[in-house]
This record gives C-alpha cells, structure tokens and sequence, in this order.
C-alpha cells in the first residue's frame, strides 16, 4: 500500500490542504475543493480513532488538575527511556546513534491523526531503515504534535563531524552517510505527512542525550489536552526496550508502604497473592487512604519518618538521622486491626453497591396474589417486566458468596 497522506499531490498538480476533523467533514471539504477525498486523509496501516473526547463540563476540578501534573507512572516511563537508550549506546556504539525530530507541515492537533501517520512510517521506514528506535510524543503549548526519536544507524555518523557547525547550516563536516539520510528523509517524509525532518549526531554523552530525551515528557505532560490522555508517551522498537514500569522504587516512602501493607496483611489473615481474592482487582487504589492511616512505631531512619508524615522536628536536635526512631505518639493513626475493619467494611459496601446495581429492583409487591413475583422497569419506555424473586436470591447468593468465601477459607485455614 503506498502511504497516503495530507501533502500528497492532487490530480491538478497542486499539494493538496491539511484538513483536520472527522471523515465526514474532509469528504465534504475534498467533494468541494473538487478533488478526491483520500488525499486529505490519514492513511494507515492500522486504523485508530482520530482523537478522544474532552472532559464533560461537570467533571470533577481534581480530575482536572491531574491531567498536567506529573505522576509517578510519568516518572517511571522517563526512567525506562533513559536506561534503553544507554543500553542502545552501550550495545551499539554512541557514534551510531542519532536524534531526530518529526514535525508536520500542517497543524496537526489530534493524536489519533498523528500517531496514524507515524504508525505508517514507522512500517514501512524506521522498522526496516534503523537497527532500533525509540519515540517520545510530545505536545506543544499551542497545541501541535510533534516527535522527538533517537535511532540506530548501520553506520557510523558521529566521528569527525562538527555538531555545532550543522546546527548552525555549516555542513561541510557531515561525513557521506550522514548527507544520504538527509536526502532520504526530504524526498519521503513528506510521503507519510511530515514535513522536516532534523537528524543530527549525539555531540555529548549517553547519559546526557537520555536525560535530554526524557525531559520532553515532563513537557508534554506540561501542555497535556485531554485528548492525549491514554496516548502511549513512548514506543520502543522491537527488542530494544530493556524492561518495562512495572516497577517500584526503593524510597522511603515505598518502605513505609510495604510494611503498612505487611500489618494489614497480616490482621485481615491475607497471605502472598491474596489481597487481589479479598479486596478486588483494584485493591491497592481502593485500599489506599486506609492503608496509608496505619500507624508505624519503628523507622529506620529520621528519612523513613518524615516520608511517612511524622513531625521529626520535634525530636531533640541531637538524634543521629541515620539511626533507628522509635515512635510512640500516634497522631491521628489507627491500628491494624482497626484498618482490617475498615477494609472489610468498605468490601461490603461495595457487595451491597453490586447487589443492587445488578438486580435493578424498583418495585416488590408483596401483596399480589403471585408472590412468587416483582416489577421492574424493563428497556422499552413504560414496559414492565416479570421477574421471579428467586431470580433476586440467586444473584444475592452468588454475591454473598463472592465477598463472603474468602474470609471463611481464612478461618478455615486458621483454624486448621
């Protein structure tokens, strides 16, 4: 399939216009503009939605204010980033790498129309032109997309060439393979949408271009619509990625958690793997506020303290920071068994929410001469339908059973 795009000539001989929107409304454009309508579309090899919707106007400030804020999976992707691309420069030699820039000769804002023309050029050029890739997506204050990638080359593109002379137009040191890439990139870039196309040497080190990388996601998430959230930051080249997020780091902080977690663990009789059986799939953000009021007694340092909220200026001046803190106030805290209640209450909670929401009970009319029978508002506007009550004791049963098993195998096991 040759890669339709935006740019691409029209049967006049004139470049087409980028045109934004739906499909509808850049067929109705084409159809009156007098040329064919796939020349303003995005073609792909793997279709994708052109953009996602904003935040309805009722939608909560916190929710909000979350969408340019730096969260920890934000810093977690950052930091994968930054150790591929010491890996590729450590593998691969740094006199191989190159920095690109991808931007569109229109102002492309949605991320479904963007990341549809890179999906193509990434098939059918990068996978096939470099030994390995990675990309970052980022957004600019005034709303355009643009992408920053680092990339292997088969050849050496770094030794004797003067980066700052080519960032200044002097490009007499620009050794030959360097110049090919240049001529390769102006005549097919414009082929997938983009416009021009920056690809230079790494002039420092590898630790240096991976913190400059990875800063363009903090900036991202600086100018982040909420069209972008669920868009993939960065995308790693088959076999390049050299682990994944699904980390946690070792903080202060993280000890805290982790031995909070070990006491309610340990109070609701939870076992390695379990807490997912008692508590849900999401146990771990619905259990949060709880877990994070149980209160600790022992740190070991000032540092674990102060991470978990406690006031460490109270203490003498002469506490070595690096020494064990015994703490005995609790200030507002709660105890283990006290979270394992809260816990258990708030499954419940959660169980009678389900109930009620599956059964979609309106009506019991006891007093009909079926009794064996209850009303509810069915699909159809003003119908009504009959359901058997027995239908309403199974599911009950069936969500009983779901919430309740589990701590009876607890007592089960205990008491054994």
């Amino acid at each position: 399939m040759l890669p339709g795009n935006a740019s691409t000539p029209s049967p006049q001989g004139t470049p087409a216009p980028a045109i934004e929107g739906s499909a509808k409304d850049r067929v109705s454009a084409a159809s009156a503009a007098g040329t064919l309508p796939c020349l303003y579309s995005n073609n792909c090899t793997e279709h994708a939605s052109l953009g996602r919707p904003e935040f309805p106007a009722d939608a909560p400030a916190e929710v909000v204010s979350k969408l340019n804020k730096l969260q920890g999976n934000h810093r977690k992707t950052a930091a994968l980033l930054a150790w591929t691309i010491s890996d590729l420069a450590k593998v691969h030699g740094i006199e191989r790498l190159g920095f690109v820039t991808l931007t569109f000769p229109d102002s492309v804002k949605l991320p479904g129309a963007a990341q549809k023309r890179f999906h193509s050029l990434k098939t059918h050029v990068l996978n096939k032109r470099f030994v390995a890739w990675v990309r970052v997506f980022e957004r600019h204050q005034d709303g355009r997309i643009h992408y920053h990638l680092l990339v292997v080359l088969p050849a050496d593109i770094r030794t004797g060439a003067d980066v700052d002379a080519i960032r200044k137009g002097d490009y007499r040191t620009a050794c030959r393979h360097l110049r090919d890439e240049w001529a390769f990139w102006r005549s097919h870039a414009k082929l997938y949408g983009f416009g021009r196309v920056n690809l230079q040497p790494i002039k420092s080190s590898a630790e240096a271009i991976s913190f400059y990388v990875g800063k363009y996601i903090s900036k991202h998430i600086g100018a982040r619509k909420a069209e972008d959230k669920g868009v993939r930051l960065a995308e790693f080249s088959k076999g390049s990625r050299i682990g994944t997020t699904r980390f946690a780091w070792h903080t202060p902080g993280y000890w805290c958690w982790r031995q909070k977690l070990k006491l309610l663990a340990g109070a609701v009789g939870a076992r390695d793997g379990e807490m997912q059986r008692f508590f849900g799939r999401r146990w771990a953000y619905r259990l949060a506020p709880i877990i994070e009021q149980i209160e600790l007694t022992h740190y070991p340092s000032l540092e674990h303290a102060r991470a978990d909220g406690r006031d460490v200026k109270s203490l003498p001046a002469d506490v070595d920071p690096f020494s064990p803190v015994t703490w005995s106030n609790p200030e507002g805290r709660i105890s283990a068994n006290e979270a394992a209640g809260l816990a258990i209450e708030l499954v419940l909670q959660s169980f009678l929410a389900n109930a009620c929401k599956a059964t979609r009970v309106e009506q019991c009319d006891r007093s009909a001469p079926d009794r064996e029978a209850h009303l509810r508002p069915s699909s159809a506007a003003g119908a009504t339908e009959t359901v058997p009550l027995r239908r309403w004791d199974t599911t009950f049963n069936n969500l009983l059973s779901a919430a309740v098993d589990p701590w009876i195998a607890i007592n089960a096991r205990d008491s054994s």
